[in-house]
């Protein structure tokens, strides 16, 4: 095997993360090593310590200091131990966070379509179509950006909400 088919294949790593008292099993199949983000993804959704309140160790390195990094320059493999410190979210703070969370997906995936409308529009300038067609791309693409503006009110709403109300603790 040579070394470009070593590097190109899929990163299968298993981590147990001690938060506390839990274990969590952590599993990646990647084709690319696995970063700090990935990590503190995926025990974000497992453990409710969201990514801001997350402080990850590794044999004392603090690996939340350095989110892009491979976990690997790390010295992390397959099937060592990683603690993770920080408070979970309490029950209105998790409503929160996966209403954010879900308008914040709505706002990318709204963004991606209105790349492509963009993309499609220089296409057209390029191609001179019926004057019908560049009305229908026209409505298409106000139509996207007028949701996109209502996702942006609603996650605008959402995080004032959060500000004004105290924190349970």
């Amino acid at each position: 095997m040579t070394h470009a088919d070593l590097s190109n294949r899929a990163r299968i790593v298993h981590l147990v993360v001690t938060h506390g008292s839990d274990q969590y099993d952590i599993h990646f199949h990647m084709d690319r090593p696995p970063l700090v983000r990935d990590l503190m993804e995926q025990l974000q959704g497992k453990t409710h310590v969201t990514m801001v309140n997350q402080q990850v160790f590794y044999r004392g390195q603090r690996l939340h200091d350095s989110p892009n990094k491979p976990l690997d320059q790390f010295g992390i493999f397959n099937g060592n131990q990683i603690n993770l410190v920080g408070e979970t979210m309490t029950g209105s703070e998790e409503e929160h966070f996966r209403h954010l969370s879900s308008i914040g997906k709505d706002v990318k995936t709204t963004d991606i379509i209105l790349e492509c409308i963009c993309h499609e529009l220089d296409n057209l300038k390029q191609r001179q179509p019926p004057r019908d067609q560049c009305e229908q791309y026209l409505r298409d693409l106000y139509a996207r950006n007028e949701q996109c503006r209502l996702n942006f009110q609603t996650f605008q709403t959402q995080v004032m909400n959060i500000t004004a109300s105290p924190s349970e603790k």
